[in-house]
Parts: structure tokens; sequence; C-alpha cells
């Protein structure tokens, strides 16, 4: 019985073990300068597609933004997906070309996606950047993210990172630095090893072929995850851009925090689970070691889901030494939890000063164990519907700092 049970403890090990293996390398090796990007000398056209949903008061300082880093025959197009409310009137006195879209029943930026590429269907650009309405490129974002898509014909993505919300706390530090360990650190790494990226949500520029040829218009949750998926198996795997950069703001309401983290921690779940089996079988098919790369990426689970884990396996592992079990599982656990952590407070200390103080960080275990219910409730029943986060009424000047 005690054999029996020490295998269990092996596998939930190396169950753990792969994804902590492959988050500790990625942050070790985003320690090294940053891979170079291919950027070409040509800069073609492109459309920032914006889709929005009830953005009145806060879109036409993002398309305001946008348009001080274009050029000549750029275009900003606003799809204004079921709106209530001023969006697309203020998206045009701002400058930028409207669709209004009203279906109740198919709601979610993946349709708000498919609109605005049937919409420029007449007069296609070269290159589509995706951003979101709630963010902010760092000057030159676009002009790096177009020039890096042609160079490569692959997907670009920028490093998409959040600012804590006006007069957050703690916790809103350690998500802003949660999200850059996941969009920039661990992306940054990656690249070392020549891997693709996952798309990001914002901040994404493609071919407009790419994207004419995707499945946009559906309702996932996480349909960046899905869409980066599809076009690397179908050989235009995503590159990491860490020179472009676009910045939003985390949701100040506790409501709307719980919202947007439950949507992307059930979303990302759902990806490892549905995504990373495809990706596997299409390395071995085509034999790609990118893909077998992705697949990995793919496998590591939320930050805080993944220090959860790490530590549920070595609690469970000490336990079983104590009565009777070998040691040799507690030590393999322990020794896996402590590499986590050393990741982490490695990441931080190379990227994360700025984000998170330093006496801070004894709240990462409080926050982590704050998200306990939200992996709770992807076991009993995971998000699998579109929600709109709720932005901060008081901070109508968020996307802009």
């Amino acid at each position: 019985m005690q054999g029996a049970f020490e295998i269990g403890l092996w596998f939930l090990i190396a169950l753990v073990g792969v994804p902590v293996i492959v988050f500790t390398l990625e942050v070790v090796l985003a320690m090294l300068p940053a891979a170079r990007v291919a950027r070409s000398a040509e800069r073609p056209g492109c459309v920032v597609l914006i889709p929005a949903h009830n953005e009145a008061g806060l879109i036409a300082q993002t398309v305001r933004s946008v348009r001080r880093g274009l050029i000549e025959h750029d275009r900003v197009l606003v799809v204004a997906d079921n709106c209530s409310d001023e969006t697309a009137a203020e998206a045009r006195a701002a400058g930028a070309e409207v669709v209004e879209r009203d279906d109740q029943d198919h709601r979610g930026k993946g349709y708000a996606l498919g609109a605005g590429v049937a919409a420029i269907a007449g007069d296609p650009p070269a290159i589509v950047v995706v951003l979101d309405a709630d963010c902010e490129p760092e000057p030159g974002c676009i002009d790096t993210l177009v020039r890096a898509c042609v160079a490569t014909g692959r997907p670009a993505q920028a490093s998409y990172l959040m600012r804590p919300p006006v007069g957050g706390g703690v916790g809103d530090r350690v998500s802003a630095l949660a999200f850059r360990f996941k969009n920039l650190v661990r992306p940054r790494g990656l690249a070392r090893l020549g891997g693709p990226c996952l798309l990001t949500g914002s901040g994404m520029a493609f071919t407009y072929e790419q994207l004419r040829e995707s499945e946009l218009a559906t309702g996932d949750i996480v349909e960046d995850m899905r869409l980066g998926v599809d076009l690397a198996l179908a050989g235009a795997a995503p590159v990491a851009v860490p020179g472009a950069i676009v910045w939003s703001v985390l949701p100040g309401a506790d409501d709307a925090k719980r919202t947007q983290r439950t949507r992307w921690e059930h979303g990302h779940i759902t990806s490892i689970l549905v995504h990373t089996p495809r990706l596997v079988a299409s390395g071995v098919r085509r034999g790609r070691v990118s893909l077998f790369l992705l697949a990995l990426e793919l496998a590591v689970p939320p930050m805080s889901l993944l220090v959860l884990a790490s530590a549920a396996v070595a609690a469970l592992s000490a336990g079983s030494g104590l009565i009777g079990v070998p040691w040799g599982p507690a030590l393999g656990a322990c020794g896996l939890l402590a590499l986590v952590v050393l990741a982490g407070v490695l990441g931080w200390a190379r990227f994360g000063r700025g984000t998170l103080r330093a006496r801070d960080l004894i709240y990462i275990p409080v926050y982590t164990v704050g998200k306990v219910p939200i992996y709770c409730r992807a076991l009993t029943g995971r998000q699998k519907t579109w929600v709109r986060t709720a932005r901060d009424p008081t901070d109508p000047d968020a996307c802009t700092r």
C-alpha cells in the first residue's frame, strides 16, 4: 500500500515539476540580454483595430494615444460592439473610423474582431494591430510591432503590462507583478530558446491574411490564447517583441477585480486542458520543436496556482513521510517549492522592484491563498462565457498614465 502511495506522490511531483522547471528556466533566461527580433526596413500601412463595448469616457483617449504613433496611410478602426452608450460617437470625434455592431446573442471580443476584419476587407492593409479599448501603447510601439510582423511573417506580441489603479493596495501591486511575469519575463526567457510566445490579448500585430483566415467570431473567453495556438499550428507561431510595450490599468472595484481574475484564471486553465494536447500531438506528428516549446509555455498555470500546487504537493509528501512513506518524495516536492519561490524572488529582483516594494513581498502568500476560491470554482464549474470587466468610473484618465 505504501509503495503504491509513494508512486502516486512521485506522479504528482512530476505533474507539478514540469511547469515549475519551465517557469524557473524562463525566469533565469530572461536575466540575459533580450533576444533580438528582426525589424523590417519597410513600414507598410496598418490598421489599428480596437474592439470596444461601452467604453464612452475612455475610448477617445485611447484613440488619441494610438494616433500619435501612426504614420501616413495608417488607420484606426473602432468596433463599437453592442454598445448602449456614446462609444461610437466619441471614437469618431477622436478621429477613428467606426463600425457599429448590434447582436446581443453573439457578444464578446472575438465577434468584434471578426466584424472589424470583415469591415476592412474592401481595402485591406498589410498589417492589422489589435489593441484593447483601455490600453495605451508606448511611443514607437505600433511601429515596432508592424516592422517585426513584416520581417518575421509571424504575429508580433508586445509586452502587455498592468498598472495598479489609483489608490490601489498591495494586492493590486502583487497582481501587476504577476502580470509582468506572465507577459514580459516568461516570453523574454522563452525567446532565448528560440521559442514562440502566447498571444496576450492586446498589442498584437498580424498580417491581414493571418486574421482573415482565422476563426475569430467566437465567444471564447480567452480568444487570444486560442488564436495564438491556432496560428502556431498553421505555421505562424507568434513572436514576442519585448521592446514594444502596451499599458493598461487593473480595475479598482472589488467586483470588477473578481470578474477579471476569474475570467483570466478559468480561461487559462481551460486553455491548458484543451490546447496543450493539440500542440504536443502536432509537434510529434510534424517534428516541430517550436510546438513543444509553446506547449510547455502554455502548460505553466497562473503563478498563484503554480505556487499553491507546489505547496500542496510538498505538504502532502511531508505528511506522508511522517506516517512511514519514504522521505524521497517529500525532499523532491520541497525542492520544487523552493525552486519556484527562488525563481519568483529572482524575477522580482530583476524586473519587479518598480512594481512591488521589498517589504510587500510578505503579502504574496496572502494574495496567493486568496485565489483559492477562484480555483475551487474552476473545479465545480469554470466560467465559459464572456463577461466585460467594469471600468473604474472614478479614474477616467487611467489609460493615459
